[in-house]
């Protein structure tokens, strides 16, 4: 959401304008820095030199959907919920499918004009993509009061004027679907749509904060505060807007009748939950319950609702632990130290002042990213993996802020084939995720904004984008229109994404890190109910790479996976994606992996 105010930034947490709805900024610095080592272009897989970070890779492999196993989740919820891969759009920008008019003014460069029907017109093209879920941004009223940045916050829907409108939900009619306060027939549309092409549809829950004039109509109205709880437990005061009071019980009741009514009415699948800190653990654990109870018997059930919930705390592993994982208040939230150590790895961060900013080396991902989620240790937690949203710079143009490409303003960017290559390497890192995972639309195209590499300082005036709501393009919907790079990795993401569907380890398995490795890194991945085994091997580096195993690599495997005669055991790696069975990698063979390339391997 539109933030009016700069937030104070946090340790680990480097700055950036908020504009959006995160209220975050730039990537942390914790965990290990390794310093480089030189670059050899055979990289050997032998016992000796693999699986160092045990202490990291147990305390993950604890996580429920690492694990594959927990005594909150039953067995098809957990499958579910783990195997979300969700294709977030943003309403106000993704496309106007003759509902509505749409907002015609926002912030972001879209065209502005996008409703609930556009979306529904877009689900044969997200549902073959290979994702199974979709969130969409915020839908419910705003007034249409305030000053032409006002205004544009308006659009985001992320500060609203009013959510249930006697009893029902207060659907913004500028999104399309009929009056205010009935069935809303473009949402209903959509809902009843996606289920039956089995997809299912998370809404996003502002539940902190409102517009200066929210209002209850018909309903017990939530108590209104100055302030708003922040991530560190503390008060801030508000300037420009409302927050809730999350200690009054009619607080704590309106908004778990929102989360209820939306299920009870419509049928959603879960919710997103906007800057969850605002509301607390407690708050949200109420949420939690209150969603679980509506859903009731058909939580896992792919016929029926999900009840899955995922807060958003833009900031440190420790916040994101001490707001959502500490008393297993919501069953998620966004993964942002793995993000920024992905990024930080084949992109960059926005901001670029701190040393990892960018060109790390691979083993960021396991010595930050993964160090980051051994600190998580609520019993019921499955962070959920992304590299964009709404409110962060596309990688596309990240890859241009760290210097890998033009910047897209008199070429082709996905005419590049490091453009397209990095774009690949995102995906394959994401699809071999433990656990939900969440797609920006148009990501899967490699989309970004012509020209913007760094953010002008005086941002947000005119058609100067700021860092937080650049990202907000028109959608991209009609692969006719794709150039041959864009092409190219749509098709690859959509193989990556019914890869993962199709194969348990990918997105419900035991991951151990396979060797520490500037330009490589590599994962295993295993499910003990489907005896399912992937080694997925990235090239990060722009030099061809020739890797190398022996036995004793294929022991250490065989002992981790629960085999038997283990110091006998001889594995062969295969090729698991469409073009790639001729890829066999065993103590007999070696394997070449280009520039800025990966590998799944299944191992047999």
């Amino acid at each position: 959401m539109h933030k009016f105010l700069l937030n104070s930034f946090i340790a680990l947490i480097s700055s950036a304008a908020v504009v959006g709805c995160g209220g975050g900024g730039g990537g942390g610095g914790g965990g290990d820095n390794p310093t480089p080592t030189p670059e050899n272009n055979t990289v050997s897989l032998s016992s000796g030199n693999t699986f160092a970070d045990t202490a990291t890779d147990s305390a993950v492999n604890t996580l429920p959907c690492f694990k594959g196993s927990s005594s909150a989740y039953s067995d098809s919820e957990l499958r579910a919920k783990c195997g979300l891969t969700t294709y977030q759009i943003m309403v106000e920008a993704y496309r106007n499918g003759g509902d509505a008019t749409g907002y015609g003014y926002g912030w972001g460069p879209s065209r502005h004009n996008g409703t609930i029907g556009g979306i529904t017109e877009s689900l044969d093209y997200i549902k073959d993509l290979g994702v199974n879920s979709i969130w969409i941004t915020p839908i419910f009223y705003t007034s249409d009061s305030g000053d032409e940045a006002g205004k544009k916050t308006n659009a985001s829907g992320y500060f609203a004027s009013q959510q249930i409108n006697t009893s029902r939900l207060d659907i913004d009619p500028k999104f399309g679907g009929g009056m205010r306060g009935t069935e809303n027939a473009s949402l209903k549309k959509l809902i009843d749509t996606a289920h039956s092409d089995g997809m299912y549809v998370l809404l996003d829950g502002v539940l902190g904060h409102a517009k200066s004039d929210f209002a209850s109509n018909g309903v017990t109205a939530p108590v209104k505060s100055t302030s708003c709880r922040n991530k560190k437990g503390d008060k801030e005061t508000a300037s420009g807007y409302t927050c809730f009071d999350w200690s009054a019980a009619n607080t704590q009741a309106y908004f778990g009748a929102l989360l209820q009514t939306a299920i009870k009415d419509y049928g959603i699948d879960g919710w997103r939950l906007d800057q969850a800190y605002q509301v607390g653990p407690d708050g949200l654990l109420l949420m939690k319950e209150a969603v679980k109870q509506q859903a009731g018997t058909f939580i896992g059930n792919p016929d029926g609702t999900l009840g899955f919930t995922v807060g958003e705390v833009w900031g440190s592993e420790d916040q994101i632990e001490s707001n959502v994982f500490a008393n297993n208040a919501l069953d998620s939230a966004f993964n942002f130290p793995l993000r920024y150590a992905i990024v930080q790895t084949i992109a960059s961060q926005e901001n670029l002042k701190e040393s990892w900013a960018t060109g790390m080396p691979a083993s960021r991902i396991q010595t930050y990213g993964y160090w980051s989620m051994s600190k998580y240790k609520g019993s019921d937690a499955m962070p959920d993996a992304f590299t964009d949203n709404h409110d962060l710079v596309r990688f596309g143009d990240l890859l241009q802020r760290a210097g890998y490409t033009s910047d897209g303003s008199n070429e082709d960017v996905t005419a590049n084939s490091e453009y397209v290559n990095r774009h690949k390497l995102a995906f394959a890192l994401l699809a071999d995720y433990s656990g939900p995972i969440t797609i920006f639309y148009n990501q899967e195209v490699g989309d970004q904004v012509p020209g913007y590499v760094t953010e002008p300082s005086d941002c947000g005036s005119g058609t100067k984008w700021c860092d937080d709501h650049v990202s907000r393009t028109d959608g991209i919907y009609d692969e006719s229109s794709l150039t041959s790079g864009q092409k190219e990795i749509r098709d690859y993401a959509a193989s990556v994404l019914k890869l993962r569907a199709e194969t348990p380890a990918m997105y419900m398995g035991q991951r151990w890190y396979v060797i520490e490795d500037d330009s490589i890194y590599g994962e295993l991945k295993y499910n003990k109910a489907e005896d399912s085994k992937v080694l997925l091997i990235a090239n990060l580096s722009t030099k061809e790479k020739e890797i190398e195993v022996d036995q004793l690599f294929s022991a250490k495997v065989c002992s981790l996976t629960g085999g038997s005669s283990c110091d006998s055991a001889d594995y062969q790696f295969t090729g698991m994606l469409d073009g790639d069975s001729s890829k066999v990698l065993s103590s007999s063979s070696k394997l070449t992996l280009e520039p800025l390339t990966s590998v799944f391997l299944r191992i047999e």
